[in-house]
């Protein structure tokens, strides 16, 4: 499997939104060098923009610090779906945004609502293509597998893209979660290890040999997970 960003796992436990920060280089595809292809959705792009700019787009959704990460969720009422935000460590800028349709990820999201929005991501991918489209759109992925998340078997698609990693996951070839991340180049810090520590111990994946991993999303450092709901 190609290095990934953060690991981006969503924990549906009480409600936290935990951002596990693993490292990996990432490695700009040829389809990524020839598009320009930034790690954007919903009109936020990350590594570029801030938690300002999110709430300047869709208000001040339910905000959440976790480990001196800032997080801000979102209930997209037209797309049945839920964007979530999350912050470099002691920063304002947008490390990583994933929208899905997942409804057990961010109870507290229902609170902050987006009315009269479809939401799209790069290439004007959205929740709910079919996986043949996005593919149209993207190209061929530079990683994959299944994997299980509660009661849900998924397919998911890494693609590496300008600064950045963005990951796809399917439920019946139908797009139901899409999430990017900037690169940070920095190694996780005792905090953030921590965090991936308790992470791994919540949820794993099978790879495709059939052993366990843990929960992974994007890649670029690896994706984190993000759970939204008490501030700690």
């Amino acid at each position: 499997m190609p290095p990934l960003i953060n690991c981006v796992a969503m924990l549906g436990t009480a409600g936290l939104i935990y951002t596990l920060l693993c490292v990996g280089s990432p490695v700009i595809s040829r389809a990524a060098q020839n598009t320009g292809s930034k790690p954007t959705i919903a009109a936020v792009t990350a590594g570029v923009d801030d938690l300002d700019k999110v709430r300047s787009l869709y208000g001040n959704g339910a905000e959440t610090s976790v480990q001196d990460i800032r997080g801000l969720c979102y209930y997209v009422e037209q797309d049945r779906a839920y964007l979530s935000v999350s912050s470099f460590e002691h920063e304002n800028r947008v490390r990583s945004v994933t929208l899905t349709t997942f409804a057990d990820i961010a109870p507290r999201c229902r609170a902050a609502t987006i009315t009269g929005k479809h939401l799209t991501a790069l290439h004007g991918i959205g929740l709910g293509d079919s996986m043949a489209k996005v593919q149209s759109a993207l190209g061929a992925p530079s990683g994959g597998g299944k994997m299980q998340m509660a009661n849900h078997e998924l397919v998911y698609a890494d693609y590496s893209v300008a600064g950045g990693q963005l990951t796809c996951q399917y439920e019946r070839e139908h797009l139901v979660l899409i999430a990017v991340e900037a690169s940070s180049g920095q190694l996780p810090n005792q905090e953030q290890a921590t965090i991936v520590a308790f992470a791994k111990k919540q949820l794993y994946r099978p790879s495709t040999s059939g052993k366990a991993m843990p929960p992974i999303l994007p890649a670029v450092g690896r994706i984190s997970p993000t759970l939204d709901g008490e501030t700690s």
